[in-house]
């Protein structure tokens, strides 16, 4: 465990693919929404697999909820999905991604929202200029109980490649230091994704990959 946080770690660090994202003011346009990602569609080439219409708006935190992992029997990611749960004692901090319309229905997909394992929800966030603004979300049907990021059963841990696809896109969206620190504490469960999401993803860019 300690091993795959220390090569996530290293990987980024000397990846050339970090903080490349262009801010764009475009979330006002009729044919536009705005999205708040907080999983894998942190990372930019992840959201545009299926969402080609994706830019950058803005870091962000939605206040009042908790970052949480929950499994379903699927063999994309290999282990658990995450999620947010209502929480006052906590804060998800995510990516504003500004989308056509069109892009609705693949994202929609994306989440599993005709499996009903997500809905959609709009939420409050703000950003660190301070802007305040409503904007779509998606939430798991199925709310984790809360236990300590540590304590997290191996039926609720994420694969390695789900948690690096994750960190990665946190630091190249800026997140506070804080927060991807947070990220570090959550245990995975030892697995890769699919082979074919990788390849999707690009991979390999995880070093312990390359040795």
């Amino acid at each position: 465990m300690e091993s795959f946080k220390i090569a996530v770690y290293i990987s980024i660090l000397f990846s050339s693919h970090i903080f490349k994202l262009v801010l764009t003011d475009d979330s006002k346009s009729e044919n536009k929404f705005l999205y708040f990602a907080y999983g894998s569609n942190l990372l930019a080439r992840r959201v545009h697999i299926n969402n080609p219409t994706a830019e950058f708006f803005s870091s962000a935190k939605l206040p009042n909820f908790r970052l949480d992992f929950q499994s379903f029997d699927t063999e994309f990611w290999n282990g658990a999905d995450a999620t947010i749960v209502d929480d006052s004692d906590s804060v998800v901090w995510g990516a504003l991604w500004t989308l056509d319309v069109k892009d609705i229905p693949h994202l929609d997909e994306q989440e599993g929202i005709h499996l009903s394992q997500y809905r959609t929800r709009n939420v409050s966030v703000a950003t660190p200029d301070g802007r305040s603004m409503v904007v779509r979300t998606y939430q798991m049907t199925l709310e984790p109980p809360k236990l300590p990021a540590k304590d997290i059963p191996p039926e609720r841990q994420p694969s390695d490649t789900y948690m690096e696809v994750i960190i990665r896109g946190a630091f190249e969206c800026s997140l506070p230091m804080h927060y991807l620190r947070f990220l570090f504490t959550f245990p995975t469960n030892g697995k890769l994704a699919s082979w074919t999401t990788r390849q999707r993803l690009g991979y390999p860019f995880n070093v312990t990959e390359l040795k």
